[in-house]
């Protein structure tokens, strides 16, 4: 049976035939996602309905005496039916968004970014075009912003930054309205987003008053607020990390809520970034408020203190201490607290030479300079182990497959690399997760590496590339692999 698409009043629209044969309530094959209609085209057979004859009634039945059902037939003239609607993708990839404003579905968001992580994981990806390519892209995609209308999506946008200098930002996507901008993405190559780049991409949006930002390397995304308060990284509101497999629902969640196109354009993605902006600084503040408030109550314990230390000292060891016995040692203690605080604070009064740490590092001090660093560029893009050569995407992967091969090749190595880069507040690796940072879960959620071998990494390391270098040279002391001999790194 076959249908013809009636010609719309509007001049310029085509005319198509186009054979029905799609089982009933399936619209895209294998998702069940139906195609829009064409605007002014009531005629338009729905590929719901395709199953049905003329009237409504059920179409013929099959060669086996049964409707036809199994997987669908489309013919060529469906296909070109299709592409005259705007935003569906005739091979079968969903809509990009149907003329309505609706957006992708949840499930192809979901698929697209276990896509990208499996990229990303291939190490494959050696520059910024594939990044854009292979990961920005498919998923801007599949929250429904179409990249081949330039009406809301512009890639090297033309901008002039503080300096009156015409700059060029890598996407930026606009209100169809009013052409304004909404949202700047700044790429990198991975391993290759640093603390110029967030200066650049501030530098570009500020100046716009655009209040949304994303830098990403198409492994961590990092998403600012370019009009909020403070420094750089308190602008920041969320950073995720595509690579993580195990977290690709929670990513595309987040992900819909703040980019996706009919949100954005409604200002509902920016409502909700600025709630979760000060949700953030609130546990911040409450955060920093702790230790302060530690040791007030240490300097002068109330008696629910005494008699809670007291009860677990006669539990120790039988006898119930006295309260004034009690109450000097928690204010020795609280003394020695304040005075350590006085002396860190004096170690990190002295200017920073970054307003703006490299993503992942910790953030300068308020008083901190404004000048940029020189940033090195090179990293541990692999290594070379008894002839063997092992490449990685990162140089925190280059450090993780180094103490993956010593825990093969060295019996008891990482319990003597655990207790060796150990430190007061942190544990660089630790059968346990939670147990790299001891009372802070929620840098565990965002510093952890699973090792896969019944070990975790705690990947917040200081001094960048540097500090990787030396976690490499103290795993090389441990197992007793002479750097640059048995193993050599491969720097780039």
């Amino acid at each position: 049976m076959s249908d013809t698409l009636p010609t719309s009043p509007s001049p310029g629209r085509r005319r198509a035939v186009a054979v029905s044969l799609l089982p009933p309530g399936r619209g895209e094959v294998g998702r069940g996602v139906e195609p829009p209609r064409s605007p002014g085209s009531a005629g338009v057979p729905h590929p719901s309905h395709a199953s049905r004859g003329a009237g409504g009634t059920p179409a013929p039945p099959g060669k086996c005496g049964r409707p036809a059902q199994g997987r669908p037939r489309v013919d060529l003239a469906r296909r070109a039916a299709l592409f005259m609607v705007p935003g569906w993708n005739a091979f079968g990839d969903g809509p990009l968004r149907g003329i309505d404003g609706n957006t992708a579905s949840m499930d192809r968001l979901e698929r697209t970014l276990t896509t990208a992580a499996g990229h990303l994981r291939s190490g494959l990806l050696d520059n910024e075009q594939q990044v854009k390519t292979s990961i920005i892209l498919p998923i801007l995609r599949a929250l429904g912003w179409d990249d081949a209308d330039p009406r809301e999506f512009r890639a090297e946008y033309r901008v002039k930054d503080a300096g009156a200098n015409v700059r060029r930002v890598d996407y930026v996507l606009l209100d169809r309205d009013d052409d304004s901008p909404l949202v700047f993405f700044e790429a990198k190559a991975v391993d290759r987003a640093d603390a110029r780049a967030v200066d650049q991409l501030f530098d570009y949006g500020s100046n716009r008053g655009v209040p949304f930002l994303v830098l990403t390397d198409g492994v961590r995304w990092d998403f600012y607020l370019s009009m909020a308060h403070g420094r750089y990284d308190e602008r920041r509101f969320y950073s995720l990390y595509l690579d993580r497999l195990d977290k690709v629902t929670e990513h595309a969640e987040f992900l819909k809520r703040h980019l996706d196109r009919d949100r954005v354009r409604s200002g509902d993605a920016r409502r909700a970034a600025e709630d979760l902006h000060e949700s953030n600084r609130k546990r911040e503040r409450a955060r920093r408020a702790i230790p302060d408030v530690f040791k007030d109550l240490l300097r002068r314990p109330d008696e629910t203190i005494l008699d809670r230390l007291a009860d677990q000292v006669r539990a120790r060891c039988g006898t119930r201490p006295e309260a004034a016995d009690v109450e000097e040692y928690l204010r020795d203690v609280g003394t020695r607290l304040k005075d350590m605080t006085v002396s860190e604070s004096s170690r990190t009064s002295e200017p920073r030479q970054s307003r703006e740490p490299e993503p992942g590092r910790a953030a300068p001090s308020p008083g901190a300079s404004a000048t940029a660093p020189a940033m090195t560029r090179s990293k541990i893009a692999g290594f070379v182990f008894d002839g063997e050569e092992v490449r990685t995407r990162s140089s925190i992967g280059a450090l993780a497959e180094i103490l993956k091969k010593f825990h093969d090749t060295v019996p008891g190595f990482m319990e003597r690399y655990a207790s060796e880069t150990k430190t007061n507040k942190r544990n660089r690796v630790a059968r346990n997760r939670a147990d790299l940072f001891p009372g802070r879960p929620h840098l565990v959620e965002q510093y952890s590496r699973d090792l896969g071998n019944e070990w975790w990494l705690n990947t917040d390391i200081p001094s960048g590339v540097a500090g990787i270098k030396k976690l490499i040279e103290t795993a090389c002391e441990v197992a007793g692999v002479r750097l640059g001999d048995r193993l050599r790194l491969i720097e780039e």
